[in-house]
């Protein structure tokens, strides 16, 4: 079965306020209160793109697959990607016992990554 998963996004990005940061991406508060309450149930293409244009991803990294049957995992489908790999990282928390001069190191290699892409 296919179902959103943003906590994925929200942990991965740090978002511990996920109320403001719904509220950023233009959401109304009765959306919004369906996402802090895992109630959301079908969502617009418009409110994944919003969703996906703030997250700075794309829809297969809000979207997981667990299969209905077991023997569909031993077979090569392409839902497979969707397959949760475990818990979200949350990067800041990767990062926070770093000294400042390997927090310097990252960033470069950060930086370098990101001219590249």
């Amino acid at each position: 079965m296919l179902k959103y998963n943003f906590q994925k996004m929200f942990t991965a990005r740090g978002i511990t306020n996920k109320k403001d940061f719904l509220r950023r991406c233009g959401f109304t508060p009765t959306v919004i209160y369906r996402f802090l309450n895992d109630k959301y149930g079908r969502l617009s293409l418009r409110q994944i793109e919003m969703l996906c244009l703030n997250f700075g991803c794309t829809p297969n990294d809000i979207l997981e697959w667990t299969p209905d049957k077991p023997e569909l995992i031993e077979k090569d489908v392409p839902l497979k990607r969707l397959i949760s790999t475990g818990s979200p990282t949350n990067f800041l928390s990767l990062a926070s016992d770093l000294s400042y001069d390997k927090l310097n190191v990252l960033v470069q290699k950060i930086q370098e990554i990101k001219k590249t892409l």
